[in-house]
């Protein structure tokens, strides 16, 4: 199979940006999240975009429960193998005192329940997992009730998206926290996977408009992604002066 020059490429500027975080570079026009955080994005809409895909030309050739098996164990076989290798590598070698808490990271709870502390980068794994297992149940389900309506499966992605952005401006609203402070929140951070998955519909069923619209749509999306970044910080700032609350510790001024 021929590689995607497009898609290598946000591969790369992705690996980039994560590394040049880890790499102990800030920069405060790249606030609040840094430059590894919008690495992260990219990748999560890349990897919706991929195994969206997939998942479409799976329930598209068959819409049943085989399918959907068949989906997941191709998807998550090999994942499934070298994270339960590491995890528990770790556990008997390096971190046995957390005891019978192991459980929440063999079942992808720990962003939730115990914290991610004894392994800190599983926390966007565990989101990519629970889209794996989630997507293709919504999308089938979808598929099964409507007739295999490509309206409403693109219609169930879009309410997707609106409503973990929604849930996520509120969310953090309500606890005084910006939102790069919640960045292991699974269901608050499907937006940027379904977007992925919103493109992978497109070009599965309409690749020639997709095409001719690639220009637009991709302008459309840095816009959406510039204006994310400019207002999200004004946004809590107003928050701040109407509900009289912190935003990260500090008062800031308009």
């Amino acid at each position: 199979m021929s590689r995607n020059f497009g898609l290598d490429v946000i591969r790369v500027v992705s690996i980039w940006m994560m590394l040049v975080y880890h790499l102990g570079f800030k920069s405060r026009l790249l606030l609040p999240h840094g430059v590894g955080g919008y690495g992260v994005e990219f990748f999560f809409v890349l990897s919706g975009f991929l195994v969206g895909g997939l998942m479409f030309k799976s329930l598209f050739n068959e819409l049943s429960f085989r399918s959907v098996v068949q989906f997941w164990t191709r998807r998550c076989f090999l994942m499934l193998t070298l994270y339960y290798f590491a995890v528990l590598t770790k556990f008997y070698f390096i971190g046995p005192d957390i005891g019978s808490n192991i459980l929440y990271y063999l079942f992808f709870l720990q962003n939730h329940f115990y914290g991610i502390q004894f392994y800190g980068v599983t926390w966007s794994l565990v989101i990519e997992e629970w889209f794996y297992i989630l997507a293709p149940m919504l999308v089938g389900i979808t598929m099964w009730r409507t007739n295999s309506s490509i309206k409403a499966v693109f219609s169930i992605v879009l309410a997707v998206i609106l409503l973990s952005i929604v849930a996520r401006f509120f969310y953090a609203w309500d606890i005084g926290m910006v939102f790069s402070a919640i960045n292991g929140n699974v269901p608050l951070r499907f937006d940027s996977l379904f977007w992925g998955v919103a493109l992978a519909l497109v070009k599965s069923k309409y690749a020639d408009y997709l095409v001719q619209l690639s220009l637009i749509i991709g302008l459309t999306y840095l816009s959406a992604f510039v204006m994310y970044v400019m207002f999200e910080r004004p946004m809590l700032i107003l928050r701040d002066r109407l509900t009289n609350v912190k935003v990260s510790g500090k008062k800031y001024s308009l």
